[in-house]
C-alpha cells in the first residue's frame, strides 16, 4: 500500500473511493494511529467540512473503533469547531472507546474554560444531547 497522508485518505473515504477493506488494509500495514488520524481528520478541518464528508469517516470510526494516543478530552476539544453537529456517530465513537464517564468528565472539564466561542459551547451541549447526558 502506498503511503498517503490522512488528509489524502480521509478525502478518499469522504467520497466512498476507499471502503472497510482499504481502511483495514491501511490499519494492518501502519497501525490505529494512522487509521484514527485520517477519520478523525474530517471532525477537525477549518473552515470546517460539510456534513456529506464527514458522514463515512463517522461511520467507519464507529465501525472500525481504531484507538488514539490522546486522551478523550484533547481529542474532543480539537473537534468542536470541525464537528458537523448532525453526526452522532462522533460523540458514539468516544463513548465506546473512552467510556460515558470519562466522557462525561472531560465535556465537564472544557465546559469550565472560560476561553470557548459560543459554536465551541454548542458543540459541548450537542455532544451531551447525543450522549443522553445531563446538562449543566
Amino acid at each position: 500500500m502506498t503511503t498517503r497522508s490522512p488528509d489524502e485518505v480521509r478525502k478518499l473515504v469522504s467520497t466512498a473511493s476507499w471502503k472497510r477493506k482499504h481502511l483495514e488494509a491501511l490499519r494492518n500495514q501502519f497501525g490505529d494511529q494512522v487509521l484514527f488520524d485520517a477519520l478523525f481528520s474530517a471532525f477537525t478541518q477549518d473552515p470546517p467540512l460539510p456534513l456529506s464528508e464527514q458522514e463515512l469517516p463517522g461511520n467507519y470510526l464507529l465501525e472500525l473503533r481504531p484507538r488514539a494516543a490522546k486522551e478523550v478530552r484533547a481529542l474532543i476539544r480539537a473537534s468542536l469547531t470541525g464537528w458537523n453537529l448532525s453526526i452522532e456517530q462522533l460523540p458514539f465513537y468516544f463513548r465506546d472507546i473512552y467510556g460515558i464517564e470519562s466522557v462525561r468528565s472531560a465535556l465537564d472539564q472544557l465546559a469550565s474554560d472560560s476561553g470557548l466561542s459560543e459554536t465551541e459551547r454548542r458543540a459541548l451541549e450537542t455532544y451531551r444531547h447525543w450522549l443522553h447526558l445531563n446538562t449543566r
